[in-house]
């Protein structure tokens, strides 16, 4: 967090440009998406899950001062990324089942994601693009959040055992206020038959 930062607006410029070239090569068919991490992930992506979880019970105002300076940091490139023009593209957030059991308690999310996923949402929705939320997991109570949050989808909402509620649950907790995603196992894709897959 005392690291001096700086929005790298070069960078930004030439991912613009990648980005426009592949609005046009797209054309119709295809959409480019932009990605950014959620601010949870960036702290546990620097060390080992284990020493990950043990800090954020032992270390809470800490990771909370990180938390606010990534996500001030990360407000910063969005600004600059998102006054270079107007993008048919949608933000996916990503990583954030690290708070979610069995990891963490439920509660989590509402201390370590909401907060701070929340600005990243807005600040996309002034320039009309659309979030998703990626969150693998027992997101039973995540999805609330990010109902609350204002995202417009997340994907994947997985069955048992991985996740903990089934579609036609997911659809009731949203109350048709995010689109869902997903609901099918990777192993099924993996060793089912062409036939079991379409019955599933």
């Amino acid at each position: 967090a005392e690291i001096p930062f700086a929005v790298d607006t070069r960078g930004i410029d030439n991912a613009v440009q990648t980005l426009q070239k592949a609005l046009k090569v797209a054309g119709d068919r295809g959409l480019p998406v932009f990605n950014l991490s959620s601010p949870i992930v960036i702290i546990s992506g620097l060390m080992d899950l284990q020493l990950f979880l043990e800090l954020s019970v032992t270390e809470k105002p800490y990771f909370h001062k990180l938390l606010e300076t990534i996500t001030e940091r990360q407000l910063d490139v969005l600004r600059y990324a998102l006054s270079k023009g107007n993008y048919e593209t949608t933000m996916n957030i990503g990583g954030s089942e690290q708070c979610t059991p069995p990891l963490m308690a439920p509660s989590a999310f509402d201390e370590y994601v909401v907060p701070y996923e929340t600005p990243l949402i807005e600040e996309c929705r002034k320039h009309g693009i659309p979030t998703n939320i990626h969150c693998h997991g027992k997101i039973r109570h995540a999805l609330k959040c990010m109902v609350s949050m204002g995202a417009d989808s997340t994907d994947p909402v997985e069955p048992f055992p991985a996740g903990d509620l089934s579609f036609r649950e997911a659809r009731e907790i949203s109350q048709g206020d995010i689109t869902l995603r997903g609901n099918i196992e990777y192993n099924e894709f993996t060793y089912m038959t062409p036939v079991q897959m379409r019955v599933r």
